[in-house]
């Protein structure tokens, strides 16, 4: 069948889908998301923005704990069309990072492309049509030209598994907001990356000892060499 003579009533009618030929879908309304957005609105091509949590942000908005600051500097962060204002620091805060992108969307008028508190379930490839069905978790079924998939890697936790007994708390990075989280515990953190640094820093302030545990060498790097960001 070929695809480009098929009206909307053949999806009502034999797959029961919301005809969304012509449009493309954007799955996630973080940093990625939203540019993608702003990309297609300058370009005209029609989509749809869906977000789960009930505003834009992405990680920002619920992923990161309260102290963070961004690992690059906002010269290399910052979207080219859209700089950062000069008041922010070289390492803007969770909360800067957030009001800079709820802007970003004001400038670009994306608020009312974006379908707020809905998943996109599955994917699938549409033989018929050459184009994608997708399910949400409304129980709605869609019929797009393309998928854009900008979801990040930080929404799925992994937890390692160790053997033996272990009766104390147990905490992937991605749970953990505050350091009131740690007041009184001994701490100990596995691994090397930028959140686990981030949070033995708080763990060596307001924990009662802070350990950390490295299965390899690993090079710690100032953000700032003589002043000047590395990044």
């Amino acid at each position: 069948m070929d695809p480009r003579y098929i009206d909307a009533s053949y999806f009502e009618s034999n797959h029961g889908l919301v005809n969304s030929t012509g449009k493309y879908l954007i799955v996630g309304a973080g940093f990625t998301g939203l540019s993608v957005a702003a990309s297609f609105e300058r370009r005209n091509i029609s989509y749809d923005l869906i977000e789960k949590n009930p505003q834009i942000g992405g990680n920002w908005f619920n992923g990161v704990y309260d102290r963070v600051h961004i690992i690059s500097s906002k010269s290399v962060t910052e979207y080219k069309d859209f700089p950062m204002p000069d008041s922010y620091p070289v390492y803007p805060s969770k909360q800067q990072m957030l009001n800079y992108l709820n802007n970003f969307t004001q400038h670009y008028q994306l608020s009312k492309t974006v379908i707020f508190n809905t998943k996109v379930v599955s994917v699938t490839p549409d033989k018929d049509t050459a184009k994608y069905i997708v399910l949400l978790d409304n129980g709605e079924e869609k019929l797009y030209d393309g998928v854009i998939s900008c979801v990040g890697h930080h929404w799925n936790k992994r937890m390692p598994k160790y053997p033996g007994t272990y009766t104390g708390d147990i905490m992937h990075s991605k749970d953990y907001k505050n350091h009131h989280q740690l007041s009184g515990k001994r701490v100990l953190v596995v691994g090397g990356g930028n959140s686990a640094c981030d949070i033995n820093e708080d763990a060596a302030q307001f924990a009662e000892e802070a350990h950390m545990s490295l299965r390899r060498g690993y090079w710690f790097l100032p953000r700032n060499v003589f002043g000047i960001p590395l990044s």
